[in-house]
């Protein structure tokens, strides 16, 4: 699997060197294995693809579990009174493929717009959540 490389010497040092490059395995947040799992468990389990996924089965690798492990170290290290790493600004792709549900054996269409828009929602109010309960005079 290709990781990301910079492209230009004003990104080097300013990405992230374990996000995947375009990858039609690389679910970027879930499966339908996961998903399926989420929905038979009434919301119990948890359906994104990451290392620290309590399910065994579930452990391994996505675009949103990369970031979100990322995102919590930059966290961490705040907490612990580190410098603040976070950068400025992010810009992620989601890029799973949605015509190629139209291929025998993977996912509909339906699905990839759903698991895009799913890791969309955990993007957003993770981010805002922690950095600005983070900044000097805001509150949650």
């Amino acid at each position: 699997t290709v990781r990301a490389f910079a492209t230009k010497r004003s990104l080097e040092g300013h990405y992230s060197q374990t996000f995947r490059n375009f990858d039609l395995k690389t679910p970027d947040s879930m499966t339908t294995d996961s998903y399926r799992a989420f929905k038979e468990s009434g919301g119990r389990v948890d359906p994104v693809v990451a290392a620290g996924n309590p399910e065994a089965r579930f452990r391994g690798y996505s675009r949103v579990g990369d970031w979100l492990a990322e995102f919590a170290g930059y966290v961490t290290d705040l907490e612990a009174g580190g410098p603040d790493r976070m950068p400025h600004l992010t810009i992620m792709r989601l890029p799973s493929d949605h015509t190629h549900g139209l291929s025998p054996g993977e996912p509909t269409p339906q699905f990839f717009v759903a698991e895009n828009d799913y890791a969309i929602g955990k993007l957003g109010p993770f981010e805002l959540h922690n950095k600005a309960s983070k900044l000097p005079g805001c509150r949650d």
